[in-house]
């Protein structure tokens, strides 16, 4: 698309690749027309680190937690009650006991519970708390080398003798239990140690002592040591991602690394703690019963999965709380990534300059189009600086790049551009095969391949099957082939529809069409993935005079659209022409049976034009701006409101600002529409896109002035029709603040200072006042005027009791133009009323204040030679 890429050079004059090119991390954001990658990830940054996201995803509440050793003591406490009320069960009577004896003998049997057996299992639940203690706790008494290695004497000391107490324990029950009981006792430990070396995480915390350390992805990501990272308050210290210090794409990378470390270690510790508590406490005292006492084996199984069921939430919410989340979330708009846009890197792409080499010291926007290892991909997230093969950092992201949770590989054509929009029937790319050595099992039934169960490749998505699930046949002409060809079950709705597709017979045509509308409902990823998105944007061509098929169309596109990893792709390939002539079409029949049409086409639009600017150029180069306008006036309120928000998107980019203002009538039919339409909704969009307008150049200003006054004073007609929507104020205002700057077109806004004036005798928000009195400012930095605004100075005094308001800038201003312009009459108005506040908002200005000091010591120099 070369209007698209066009753009984004238009903004600095550098190749894009070079725009996002990270420099030095020294700006401050973006200044003017220039761009910095590191700006915008700085502002990203920002954004994250605020209360709330500016995604759709709401904010998790930073929910309060326990501190550490809160958390290890209530754990504590929970594990030896668990312990404790599976041993009141087990011993709580004996069967072979006489009845004779006393009922404290038959029923509470705690005499019988293995004493060392006990003591081992709650010697090994305390191991949490007590590494807690020496670490958070004794360590911060001791400082400088000698106290530390004092406290490392102090820390091998009681391990040293809780190891001796399990020890002695052990050694107890060896004499009393077999060998294979003593293996059951210290099963968890001696399965820990083969999977994670010799690391004292089955004892406490992340402490290393052998080469398969714990902690060996420690980074800069944590600024404490690794071991503190886990505890209570102190666990907090692995959100700080100190993005102040401007972190390179490298260092994304690294600290993603790090923190997707951080989280499988936590979830490591999660179901080990939960395990170990559940097994200790709830399988051990069954194992060390002795043969000839009775218990209900089944509740003692329940009572073990209840424990591990509550120790895993403990854990979860402890080492998982809600700001933890949120973190992560945060952290996988910083990292991004990437769609496969294309397989294979056709000779076409080659010279295709808008298409970059993708480069690990790049952050590439959302839409830009990179190579790597020989494929072409599509940048997903806002910022990407991610490998775009990494199968980690797509894990990472989860589903946020997907489509319904599933991954798919967009469709392409397989010669010329990607474009869907057009006249003449084309071909897709075909799929790559997916190897019979690769697979072992069925990709839909699961069942294995063996002699009988022989492979079949699917023709539409190259996937390896069994004949059950691949054997209709079906021709496929989208790949240029003509025979019966074979379709999984999976594949066979849309290949059927976008078989049909290509049929010459409107009937077939509309059931196609049909067919992949509701499909891009129940099954959007397989419309992308096997080209139904290419044909329904074909047909919108090729069936452009039927109605009923072209409806159909713009239902689909609308439900595409609202996955937002599909709306640059949409763009690419054409669905804002087509967009276009939908619109135009139905602007042209005026009837009940285009409202449907409308609202699909419409909605679709909208939420493409919302994506980025570079979408508001293409869709305003498609031509949609004309038939926008044309549809504003639409009978229908819910249309007209529709059409007119979209122009106002479309209004919002600069680089359309010209191209409306020369747009034939566009300027004057949008004024008129202030005054004729009722809807006040309609009224607010059309004066903000004269908002942005009106804050281009000197030329648009005139422009805009000279047909505000030929249309009878729109603005002013907005300001004084008291309307219930306070936003027409506050808009009206603000376009004719910034049309005031303007010194020709002073006389031709005659009307609007004079309305303004008489709105500041009202109460307005502080939010219509501030554009209220700016308006009055500009007016009176004008000799032409200031007569004018002299006559309403004690309105413009009475703003500058808002202490600590904007308003009170601008009121100062108006009355310090007021004093260049006529000074005598200006300072008569004050000492009647206002001069003490006056003052006293003179003096706050301490910036104005310095400047008016310096430029008196210059007139009037304190020493004089």
């Amino acid at each position: 698309m070369p209007g698209r890429r066009n753009v984004g050079r238009q903004l600095t004059g550098k190749p894009r690749a070079q725009i996002s090119q990270i420099q030095g991390l020294q700006n401050e954001g973006l200044t003017g027309a220039s761009f910095n990658s590191q700006d915008h990830l700085r502002q990203s940054e920002h954004a994250l680190n605020d209360d709330s996201l500016q995604t759709s995803t709401s904010v998790i509440s930073n929910l309060s937690t326990m501190n550490g050793f809160a958390f290890e003591t209530f754990f504590l406490l929970y594990a030896v009650m668990a312990l404790f009320s599976q041993q009141l069960y087990i011993y709580r009577t004996v069967w072979w006991y006489p009845k004779t004896l006393p009922p404290s003998s038959t029923t509470v049997n705690f005499h019988l519970i293995d004493k060392n057996l006990t003591a081992f299992v709650v010697l090994l639940f305390a191991r949490r708390l007590l590494w807690l203690l020496l670490w958070q706790y004794v360590k911060p008494l001791f400082s400088g080398a000698t106290f530390t290695a004092l406290w490392v004497v102090i820390c091998f000391g009681v391990f040293g003798v809780w190891s001796l107490e399990l020890l002695k324990n052990i050694l107890a029950l060896l004499v009393e239990v077999t060998w294979c009981k003593l293996m059951f006792l210290c099963y968890p430990i001696l399965l820990w140690i083969p999977l994670n070396g010799l690391c004292l995480g089955c004892i406490g915390y992340t402490f290393s002592l052998g080469n398969n350390s714990c902690g060996k992805h420690q980074s800069f990501l944590w600024k404490r040591s690794c071991e503190k990272q886990h505890f209570g308050d102190d666990r907090s210290n692995i959100l700080d991602f100190a993005w102040a210090s401007n972190p390179s794409p490298e260092q994304i990378r690294e600290r993603i690394k790090d923190l997707t470390y951080d989280v499988n270690s936590r979830l490591m510790e999660i179901i080990f703690g939960s395990m170990v508590c559940s097994y200790y406490a709830g399988l051990i005292p069954m194992f060390f019963t002795k043969p000839q006492q009775s218990y209900d084996v089944s509740w003692s199984l329940q009572h073990a999965t209840l424990i591990f069921i509550n120790s895993f939430v403990m854990l979860a919410s402890y080492l998982l709380p809600s700001h933890y989340l949120h973190m992560l979330h945060k952290s996988a708009l910083l990292l991004g990534g990437y769609h496969r846009y294309s397989k294979e890197l056709h000779t076409t792409m080659l010279g295709d300059d808008s298409i970059d080499d993708w480069s690990p010291h790049h952050v590439f926007q959302q839409g830009n189009k990179v190579k790597f290892e020989g494929s072409v991909f599509v940048a997903v997230g806002k910022h990407n600086v991610a490998y775009p093969t990494n199968r980690a950092s797509k894990s990472y992201l989860g589903v946020m790049f997907r489509i319904d949770g599933i991954e798919t590989c967009p469709a392409s054509v397989a010669s010329g551009s990607n474009i869907g929009f057009q006249s003449t029937p084309f071909q897709l790319s075909k799929p790559r095969w997916v190897s019979d050595d690769d697979v072992n099992c069925c990709a839909i039934c699961k069942n294995r391949f063996n002699q009988i169960r022989r492979r079949h490749h699917c023709r539409c998505c190259g996937k390896v099957l069994c004949n059950k699930c691949c054997t209709e046949k079906v021709p496929l002409p989208q790949y240029g082939l003509d025979n019966p060809e074979r379709v999984c079950s999976a594949c066979l709705p849309t290949a059927s529809c976008v078989t049909m597709s290509y049929s010459s017979d409107p009937a077939f045509q509309l059931k196609a069409v049909t067919g992949l509308s509701s499909l891009c409902r129940d099954n959007p990823a397989a419309v992308v993935a096997l080209g139904g998105a290419h044909l329904l944007l074909f047909l919108a061509k090729k069936a452009a005079g039927r109605l009923q098929t072209v409806t159909h169309v713009a239902n689909g596109l609308h439900t595409l659209s609202r996955h937002e990893c599909l709306t640059v792709w949409l763009a690419d390939v054409g669905a804002l022409a087509a967009i276009s002539n939908m619109l135009t079409l139905a602007s042209e029949n005026m009837s009940e049976s285009s409202l449907s049409l409308l609202v699909d086409a419409l909605g679709a639009l909208r939420i493409l034009v919302k994506t980025n600017e570079s979408l508001k150029v293409l869709a305003f180069n498609a031509g949609c701006f004309p038939v926008l306008l044309t549809l504003s006036n639409h009978t229908d309120s819910g249309v007209a409101l529709t059409a007119t928000i979209t122009l106002c998107l479309l209004a919002e980019s600069p680089q359309n600002h010209n191209a409306i203002i020369n747009q034939s009538k566009a300027l004057r039919l949008l004024l008129l529409k202030v005054i004729q339409t009722a809807d006040e909704q309609v009224k607010e969009h059309v004066l903000r896109i004269m908002v942005v307008l009106s804050a281009g150049n000197n030329d648009v200003k005139h422009i805009i002035s000279s047909e505000d006054t030929s249309c009878g004073g729109v603005f002013a007609q907005a300001l004084n029709s008291k309307p219930k929507n306070l936003q027409i104020l506050a808009s009206a205002s603000c376009v004719i603040a910034n049309l005031a700057t303007y010194e020709r077109d002073q006389v031709l806004l005659q009307s609007s200072l004079c309305a303004v004036l008489e709105q500041l005798k009202y109460s307005h928000p502080e939010y219509v006042l501030m554009e209220l009195i700016r308006a009055a400012a500009n007016f009176s930095a004008h000799l032409a005027h200031a007569n004018t605004v002299l006559l309403s100075i004690d309105h413009v005094v009475g703003f500058l009791s808002n202490n600590g308001s904007q308003v009170n800038n601008y009121a100062v201003r108006c009355i310090f133009n007021l004093l260049r312009h006529c000074s005598r009459d200006t300072i008569k108005a004050l000492c009647r009323n206002g001069i003490t506040d006056f003052l006293l908002r003179l003096t706050e200005m301490k910036a104005v204040m310095d400047q008016t000091v310096d430029a008196l010591n210059k007139a009037a120099p304190p020493i004089k030679l």
